[in-house]
């Protein structure tokens, strides 16, 4: 289970990414690292770089809007 727990979240964020909705994208990625991202430090990088393109996507999308600034940190 721990192996495809962070693979699940990571894909499950991705689809949402693809679907230019950066928002459920952002909230499962930091879900999937919070619970398993020190399952497999690989995944967990490529889930964190994947984390930050969609949060540098939402904030594109958003122009920068303060509202979502705690989701950020």
């Amino acid at each position: 289970q721990k192996v495809l727990a962070l693979e699940s979240w990571q894909l499950l964020g991705t689809s949402y990414g693809l679907s230019e909705r950066y928002l459920e994208a952002i909230l499962a990625f930091k879900e999937g690292l919070q619970r398993h991202g020190g399952d497999d430090e690989k995944r967990a990088s490529d889930t964190a770089d994947a984390l930050d393109r969609a949060i540098s996507a939402l904030k594109r999308q958003t122009k920068n809007a303060t509202e979502f600034d705690g989701l950020y940190s």
